[in-house]
């Protein structure tokens, strides 16, 4: 008998440095779903499949990607998927976020500048 190796919701949690708040909310949008429940407390667990899933999953949230591009990307299906228009999709997000934020950074610094004047006019 092959025992396959489990993991729980805190191994899970510790080894890729996310809360449980993470972990059940891909759950609950559907990117990660626990096999199996145990014990008398129902303890959610999760098989390497799962695992991998996960991993997958915050590689693409460590690019960038939203929940609705990485649920495209991991969705099983038969049909034809275009891995890289959703990732070029979420590049160009990217970058026009990047650009407000470049935007609003330049902004600021004018107030700084604005206020460290009128700090020094008051000297």
């Amino acid at each position: 008998m092959t025992s396959e190796r489990l993991f729980t919701v805190k191994e899970v949690c510790e080894k890729y440095g996310i809360t449980r708040k993470t972990l059940f909310y891909y759950d609950k949008v559907g990117l990660i779903s626990p096999v199996r429940r145990l014990g008398t407390q129902l303890h959610k667990v999760y098989d390497i499949s799962e695992i991998q899933k996960l991993e997958l999953i915050l590689t693409y949230r460590n690019a960038g990607l939203t929940i609705d591009e990485i649920r495209e990307l991991t969705k099983i299906t038969m049909e034809f998927i275009d891995y890289r228009g959703i990732l070029e999709k979420a590049r160009q997000r990217l970058l026009k976020e990047r650009s407000k934020k470049e935007k609003e950074l330049k902004n600021l610094e004018v107030l700084i500048a604005e206020y460290e004047k009128e700090e020094r006019r008051h000297e």
